[in-house]
């Protein structure tokens, strides 16, 4: 994250910079952060193909999360192992 900052406080408008960062951000779940940086670079970025690309992370960031169930996951692997003799 730290050499994007620095990249992008040399050469604010480089979209490369912007998609990896908001990449490390989507992966984060910073959806909000990752989703400012998609729109900057959709601002900037002249490749046709990679506006796609953009447009389609745009689209995922924006969705609603899916709901997972950490303990429903819990018990189920509790009773998985169990199962084969694992206790």
């Amino acid at each position: 994250m730290d050499e994007f900052y620095v990249a992008l406080g040399h050469k604010s408008d480089m979209p490369e910079a912007l998609l990896n960062r908001a990449n490390c951000y989507q992966r984060l779940l910073l959806r909000d952060a990752a989703h400012a940086d998609l729109s900057r670079a959709s601002e900037i970025e002249r490749d046709k193909s990679w506006l796609g690309e953009i447009t389609r992370r745009v689209e995922e960031v924006s969705r609603p999360l899916a709901r997972h169930d950490a303990a429903a996951d819990t018990v189920a692997g509790f009773d998985a192992a169990f199962s084969n003799g694992q206790i």
